[in-house]
């Protein structure tokens, strides 16, 4: 299965720090199809959700792998047994942090944004405003979401994403039932065991071996990218023993286990040495020289040819890769490998999550007339019998069937390229999916798939779980007076230096320019309520 875009994922982490800038106003466009007033039944008597269509507005962010179509089968099939009618804005993945944030400013909200995370990011403080939906206050009304979550043990996930006041602002979106890693490294096995090569186990082998690799294929990046900076720093920062990218903890700073304090991890050695190992590869021509901004089209196009070789992606993206590059290069094999192991030995990838993205409403749609139907309607997504077969599977007796209680997909249907199924139904969507059912998982995964998940669980190849740092009103407003010029400046030094823009021997001053940017002020700041928490 490719999950594409866990844009966590680009989207999750750069919109949670746009918000912090804008003033939230919560501006639902719901209506009524026939009429300026939306009263909905409170128990409709035909088995929908509400007597009379109801129209919810969302954000959509658009993947260009498959864009949106209004005329997707799933779409008119939720239509059609909820009664429910989305009124979707469409915006690009590239555009859809900054047209968000345009309305924010604006007071324009829809009833959803997808692809958010209030959890991780300066939004907090507009929740901890009153400015977002408490969706905690309505779970009573959600039976089929709190079902979803207990059977599939993600409850602690959840809880780890309330804030200082005990309430969760934000609803899971692409949950898994199952807990594994969906972004994995893969790898061009056809051009290693060509040359003679043993997959690499290490960075250091890679490095090695993509010399090699450089020497047939000249004019060849051998490591290719995706989603940008965010999506690769994550991708490799575990196995040096630092957090980067998506994978950031707030305001770049991490747990320490041996010093039991929060530290700034830019200032380590271990951040030191990943970003130096990064600006090698990128120095050398090993890493794409495009690889912080390449359009997904053009890395699918470079892994589909021999213009790439190592990528980071998504289960599925093999599949993908594979049959449209035999129609060129018979022996191409793509198979997804273990994360390679950094400088001390550890392989590892970031600590999986379930819940790989998120979705929040504006306070104020509470009292809108449809809100009891809205709420119906997002408990319905987490239902496998409802948004949760539809927008995995499916239409039943279109794409999937159900065979001594089973489901399975009709023959001819998937081929094991979660684009196809997403272009053409709609399903797999990263801002429609809301959850992928046990069963659905256990379907789309390859063989090699199921086999690397098994020993990535097997051998913890993951980075441990951050703790939970619950910043009240006022920690929020002493965070924000340093955190987005300070997180900003990290992100644009980090580049410099990978890409040779700024040269490595600046590192000190880049660190004494942290601390001046508010770094010492925001560790006294972490470690304060840490310490308050655990007490």
């Amino acid at each position: 299965m490719k999950k594409k875009s866990c844009m966590k994922t680009v989207l999750c982490c750069m919109l949670s720090a746009a918000m912090i800038s804008g003033t939230l106003i919560g501006c639902g466009t719901g209506t009524a199809s026939s009429s300026g007033t939306q009263k909905s039944s409170a128990s409709p008597t035909n088995g929908k959700l509400s007597d009379q269509k109801v129209t919810i507005s969302m954000l959509y962010a658009d993947n260009a792998a498959y864009p949106y179509n209004p005329d997707w089968p799933t779409l008119k099939k939720m239509e059609e047994e909820t009664n429910v009618h989305l009124d979707i804005q469409v915006v690009p993945d590239s555009d859809f942090t900054t047209k968000a944030q345009l309305m924010m400013n604006s007071g324009t909200m829809p009833d959803i944004i997808v692809k958010t995370n209030t959890g991780s990011g300066t939004a907090q403080q507009l929740a901890l405003n009153g400015k977002l939906l408490a969706y905690s206050d309505y779970f009573d009304k959600m039976p089929n979401f709190q079902a979803f979550m207990k059977q599939n043990n993600i409850q602690e996930e959840l809880d780890g994403n309330r804030l200082s006041d005990g309430k969760l602002y934000e609803m899971p979106q692409d949950v898994n039932a199952i807990k594994y890693s969906s972004e994995q490294w893969f790898v061009r096995k056809d051009v290693f065991d060509s040359l003679g090569l043993s997959l690499p186990k290490t960075w250091e082998e890679l490095y090695q071996d993509c010399l090699k690799i450089k020497q047939k294929y000249p004019d060849a990046y051998p490591i290719q990218n995706e989603f940008g900076t965010g999506n690769f720093y994550n991708m490799v920062a575990p196995s040096f023993g630092t957090q980067a990218g998506w994978g950031a903890g707030p305001s770049n700073f991490m747990y320490d286990d041996s010093s039991k304090k929060w530290v700034f991890a830019p200032a380590t050695n271990n951040y030191k040495s990943f970003v130096t190992f990064l600006h090698k590869l990128y120095d050398e021509g090993i890493l794409d020289k495009e690889f912080s901004t390449m359009d997904s089209s053009v890395t699918e196009q470079n892994c589909e040819t021999n213009k790439g070789f190592i990528a980071p992606a998504w289960f599925g993206s093999e599949s993908t890769w594979n049959a449209v590059g035999k129609k060129t290069d018979s022996n191409m094999n793509w198979v997804p490998v273990a994360p390679f192991a950094g400088p001390d030995g550890t392989a590892a990838l970031i600590a999986p999550s379930q819940c790989s993205s998120w979705m929040v409403s504006p306070a104020s749609v509470k009292d809108k007339p449809y809100f009891d139907v809205l709420l119906k309607w997002i408990d319905w997504m987490y239902k496998p019998e409802g948004g949760g077969n539809l927008f995995s599977w499916g239409v039943k007796g279109t794409t999937y069937e159900t065979k001594d209680g089973k489901n399975q997909f009709l023959k001819g249907v998937y081929s094991g390229d979660g684009n196809e199924l997403s272009k053409k139904y709609g399903v797999e969507n990263n801002s429609l999916s809301f959850i992928y059912p046990k069963d659905f998982l256990e379907a789309t995964l390859s063989k090699s798939a199921r086999s690397l998940v098994d020993s990535e669980l097997k051998n913890n190849n993951f980075a441990k779980r951050q703790p939970k740092l619950s910043l009240t009103t006022d920690d929020k407003d002493t965070e924000s007076l340093y955190s987005t010029a300070l997180s900003d400046y990290v992100s644009q030094m980090t580049d410099e230096f990978i890409m040779g823009k700024t040269p490595l021997s600046q590192w000190d001053a880049f660190v004494s320019q942290c601390k001046t940017k508010g770094a010492d002020k925001l560790a006294n700041l972490y470690n304060e309520v840490y310490t308050r928490e655990k007490s």
